[in-house]
């Protein structure tokens, strides 16, 4: 105990609760049912909580003693509760949703899966493009409240969707380029962390960002989510997990490290099961071992239509071969040379007439509204993250973009930005 004859001794220390779901309401009245909210033990209105990166400490008494505090206690993840987490402006994301046309990695993505599928894969994951380097992309790091911790710049080989690594790993991160540097406090989060929000689906996570965004089209029975690295598996990611059904898929070089890992959090969130796929252990050559194959190396060998048959299977929490195709009786893509890739920029570039009356009508009816009405100058949610700051900007640089695109594919995510906002704005007329 604090002796207060003695100011030199330290106070006890404070333990935090794994029991977080007893506490109903978070002090900053927050609800508490998704367990962001990890009370010290003895207090039901002390703690840290997740949601709003505060912390609530017991308050000290003239004498240096607090009450319901337990002397042997001790603060674990004291880091977390020291400086409140950093965050993106979203508007710096939703600059980096264009010039796909210049981003490598979506190139390489129309090359294998078709542009239909590719604008899926950028709407979910908000797979932004970067100038830092010719051809980059951006995966963004957005938090399960839709908040954006950190962007990671990279750049890939548009033909054969392979890292760029000569004359030096092309990796960079978007909040060292925010002119903050001094006062960020970086948390980072899993990429794709913001669809585990309302989805009932398990959740398979992989190292490698690029894998997620490739594995959700295979396997779309998952939600994927990727750590970044193969040290970033860590428990206070895993929070946001807290109830779920995990699956791990780990490169091949890192299968049993990740096996240890899973063994470790399964004993911290004893409500949440985690398990690792053998997937890529038992099917994978010793050539492929020797290289460290990962997930994405091997699917991208198959047709991914061939998967989708497989994926109407009911999910059965005991049996992951109801969740995973037997890739045995998948037939394998025949090797392609560069010439038989598909341009998404002339894809782009084609003008079709079935869709050029059809863009135009669109185009002519949303100038006509949002000409005709006076436009907020406050700011407008467009969904669960997304926030339009600068409204007239905002329609002005959509419609001006629409117009060039008249019966071009790239049209459409456009009007549909536009249309959100139109639906939003009615909504608010109405009450």
């Amino acid at each position: 105990m604090y002796n207060q004859n003695n100011h030199n001794e330290p106070l006890p220390r404070l333990e935090l609760d794994k029991n977080r779901y007893r506490v109903k309401q978070c002090p900053c009245g927050r609800s508490n049912k998704d367990g962001k909210f990890v009370p010290f033990k003895g207090f039901d209105n002390k703690g840290y909580c997740h949601s709003c990166g505060k912390t609530f400490l017991p308050d000290i008494k003239k004498d240096g003693s607090t009450q319901n505090f337990s002397p042997s206690s001790r603060l674990r993840n004291a880091e977390p509760l020291s400086k409140p987490i950093s965050y993106i402006p979203v508007e710096i994301l939703e600059e980096s949703l264009t010039s796909y046309e210049k981003n490598q990695f979506v190139i390489f993505l129309v090359n294998l899966f078709g542009i239909e599928i590719t604008e899926k894969l950028i709407d979910s994951y908000y797979i932004g493009t970067s100038s830092h380097w010719k051809g980059a992309n951006v995966f963004w790091q957005i938090d399960i409240e839709g908040r954006v911790r950190t962007g990671k710049i990279m750049l890939y080989h548009s033909k054969t969707g392979k890292r760029v690594k000569q004359p030096f790993s092309h990796i960079a991160w978007a909040h060292k380029f925010l002119g903050k540097l001094n006062g960020y406090n970086l948390r980072q989060c899993f990429f794709g962390e913001h669809l585990i929000k309302d989805s009932t689906k398990p959740v398979a996570i992989v190292e490698s960002e690029k894998t997620a965004v490739i594995a959700s089209v295979f396997l779309p029975q998952f939600v994927w989510l990727a750590t970044g690295s193969i040290t970033n598996l860590k428990q206070e990611k895993c929070d946001v997990l807290l109830g779920k059904y995990i699956v791990l898929f780990p490169d091949l070089n890192a299968f049993k490290e990740w096996k240890i890992k899973a063994e470790l959090l399964q004993k911290y969130f004893s409500d949440t099961r985690f398990s690792v796929s053998e997937l890529l252990n038992s099917k994978a050559s010793e050539e492929d071992k020797k290289h460290g194959l990962d997930l994405a190396d091997y699917l991208i060998r198959f047709n991914w239509q061939d998967f989708l048959s497989d994926t109407n299977e009911p999910w059965i929490e005991n049996n992951d071969s109801k969740v995973i195709p037997d890739i045995a009786n998948v037939r394998k893509i025949e090797d392609t040379t560069d010439n038989n890739l598909t341009s998404p920029i002339c894809i782009k570039n084609e003008i079709s007439l079935q869709l050029l009356k059809q863009h135009q009508k669109s185009f002519k009816e949303l100038e006509t509204y949002f000409n005709t009405m006076t436009l907020p100058t406050d700011s407008i949610r467009l969904n669960h993250w997304s926030t339009v700051t600068n409204i007239r900007a905002f329609v002005e640089s959509h419609l001006a973009t629409m117009k060039t695109y008249c019966g071009k594919e790239i049209f459409e995510p456009y009007q549909n930005r536009l249309i959100a906002l139109k639906n939003v704005l009615n909504s608010k007329m109405q009450h």
